[in-house]
């Protein structure tokens, strides 16, 4: 049935189309009606069948028919360009001039009259002209905008100020694009800034006042806002897209304008003379000197993992201080000398293992020279060939105490007004910055290596200190309720001594935290962008700055506070070291050579060298070929 209404469709419309139609003629146009048909909806279907049995059929029915060809043949004509052209197609599918859908339609029927391509050509051009001249879509290139930048309020400011002064936005979209776009590359981002009106008439200077400016083929210049206007109906042809960034447009007509002497803007070679423009754009970001420095971004100094370990380290030595490992090895001790009521259980099993496992744990000596070279602390043989970490212990207080003064007048500042000796928030806040990237740097740089291994090998012995001196049996045994209990009753029975449970356990669990909100913020302790590290209350507001450390920093702050409190620090030394001091120039890699002044063979050939000549080194001598520390 559709073949037959296709068929009756073609003979209707080929009187309209030539003189006489052969049966090659019908055949084709019936194909490509019946195309049509098949995807018309059921009304349309409906229609075309009561209007094919009126006699005569109406002229609605063969106008119809004739688009359905037409526009077939337009598209038919646009495949044939160099290039595709997708909006010249989507305005075929609505062309609805007769002409034009006759003509089209025997060139692509293959039998076209003389002139036919002639009125194709024509409406094409006209349809690049209409097309040049339709609204383009201007937005904003991301490129160098700030974060905070709003698009929509910006953009409604320089409109109210561009009304206000006089220029309508209706027949003046090239001047506005044009404008936003040098106010955009001279970075004026905030229109409530004193220079921004300044920059707005600036703007409205270079592309509007301007007259007399930009050569052309023919003689006479012709004003700025004349090359605006060319670039803007050149770019979508040259880009491919209709949619225009506001920098481009202006980037790239005081390119256009800036080589008018030698390129005018009616030369045929215009359009290479935008794609250029366009290419240095892109290539180079914005073809304009800017004051702009890059953004530095992290200086790749702190690294995360390496501060982790080293805090992780920093727990267990405290831990290490409470004689945790110790205590379980004197347990097990016991154990196996028969003097502990356990049998064959699962706590016998654990202790069996954890004996018999001991050549897979660091023994004290080797614990405390990990500890003695990454933590600086006393009592540990290191290598020659290393310095010790003496800036642990000095950079970790400094920090929390650095943090535990902000919080103090944070507090202070909610219930009196700041005085005249009392530092801004800010300032204090940037200092906490400064001190947590001085440990931060001092943790990578003694983080790497063998410590990512020690650290691990260390904690995992606790954990399994901890595991054990937990069983039920153990607590039993001993008459307590807590593994730390234990290790009371540990120490006073067997080796006469107290420890300090309440200081080492709450000095490890606040620096092993410390270390891990400092490796969570590793890009924080760099940044120097100007938001603040501690969110603050907004002046005259309810709201709040947020800041760098804003999911953080109440924990940071409680933990300061028991840092202090366990390790009795007064107040005068809390002063004294949350006072800012210069940042010190430091290594963030391990030097090569260990960082002493040769490496450990140098120094053992030198050493063989004075003996062999017959002289015995002096003190000084040794001191300087031995790193300090060391010697």
């Amino acid at each position: 049935m559709s073949e037959r209404i296709a068929d009756q469709l073609a003979r209707l419309t080929a009187p309209s189309l030539f003189r006489k139609a052969d049966a090659g003629v019908i055949a084709q146009l019936s194909a490509i009606l019946l195309g049509a048909y098949n995807r018309a909806d059921t009304d349309e279907r409906k229609r075309i069948r009561q209007e094919l049995k009126l006699k005569p059929p109406p002229q609605q029915l063969i106008d119809w028919a004739l688009r359905q060809v037409g526009r077939w043949g337009l598209m038919q004509w646009l495949g044939k360009l160099p290039r595709p052209d997708p909006a010249a197609a989507a305005l075929a599918s609505a062309t609805s001039v007769v002409k034009v859908l006759k003509a089209a339609s025997r060139l692509g029927l293959m039998k076209a009259n003389k002139g036919d391509d002639k009125i194709v050509d024509r409406w094409y051009r006209k349809v690049q002209k209409r097309r040049k001249t339709m609204a383009i879509n201007y937005t904003f290139d991301p490129r160098g905008l700030p974060e905070d930048f709003d698009q929509g309020e910006w953009s409604k400011a320089v409109d109210a100020q561009l009304v206000g002064i006089g220029v309508p936005k209706a027949g003046n979209e090239v001047a506005y694009a044009g404008i936003k776009g040098a106010l955009l590359l001279n970075e004026q981002f905030y229109p409530d800034a004193g220079s921004f009106r300044d920059g707005l008439r600036t703007a409205w200077d270079e592309v509007l006042i301007r007259k007399d400016a930009v050569p052309t083929a023919r003689g006479k210049p012709v004003p700025n806002i004349e090359a605006y206007k060319k670039v803007a109906a050149s770019l979508p042809t040259v880009t491919g897209k209709d949619d225009v960034f506001f920098q481009v447009l202006t980037s790239v007509a005081r390119y256009v304008i800036g080589r008018s002497s030698e390129v005018p803007i009616d030369d045929e070679n215009f359009n290479t003379q935008v794609r250029i423009g366009v290419d240095q754009y892109v290539s180079g970001g914005a073809a304009f000197a800017s004051l702009t420095l890059p953004e530095v971004g992290d200086d790749g100094q702190i690294v995360a993992d390496n501060i982790r370990a080293v805090g992780t380290l920093a727990g267990c030595y405290y831990l290490e201080k409470l004689r945790v490992i110790d205590v379980v090895d004197r347990v097990t001790e016991v154990f196996f000398n028969g003097m502990l009521p356990i049998g064959f259980d699962s706590t016998g099993r654990a202790l069996h293992d954890y004996y018999w496992s001991r050549e897979d744990r660091l023994t004290p000596h080797e614990r405390m020279s990990i500890f003695s070279r990454v933590l600086g602390v006393a009592g540990g043989d290191i290598s020659k060939e290393v310095q010790p970490n003496k800036e642990y212990d000095p950079a970790t207080n400094s920090f929390l105490a650095s943090v535990a003064e902000y919080d103090r007048q944070r507090r202070a500042t909610t219930i009196f007004a700041a005085g005249p000796g009392q530092r801004p928030l800010t300032f204090l806040g940037e200092y906490v910055r400064k001190t947590g990237n001085d440990v931060a740097r001092n943790a990578t740089l003694y983080g790497y290596g063998g410590t990512q291994f020690a650290a691990r090998l260390i904690a995992e012995a606790v954990n399994k200190a901890f595991e054990i001196l937990s069983m039920p049996a153990i607590l039993r045994a001993y008459g307590v309720t807590s593994p730390y209990q234990v290790i009371e009753r540990v120490a006073a029975n067997d080796w006469h001594t107290q420890v300090n449970v309440v200081r080492y356990k709450t000095s490890a669990d606040v620096v092993k935290n410390v270390y891990d909100i400092l490796a969570k913020n590793a890009n924080v302790w760099s940044k120097s962008n100007g938001d603040p590290l501690f969110s603050e209350p907004e002046p005259g507001a309810g709201a709040k700055i947020k800041g760098d450390l804003d999911a953080d920093q109440n924990k940071l702050f409680t933990y300061a506070q028991q840092w202090l409190a366990v390790n009795g620090m007064q107040d005068t030394q809390v002063e004294k070291l949350s006072q800012p001091v210069e940042s010190k120039a430091g290594a963030s890699l391990p030097l090569l050579n260990g960082g002493s002044s040769g490496n450990g063979l140098d120094t053992i050939a030198k050493l063989q060298q004075m003996v062999s000549s017959g002289s015995t080194p002096s003190l000084d001598q040794l001191r300087q070929l031995l790193p300090a520390g060391n010697a």
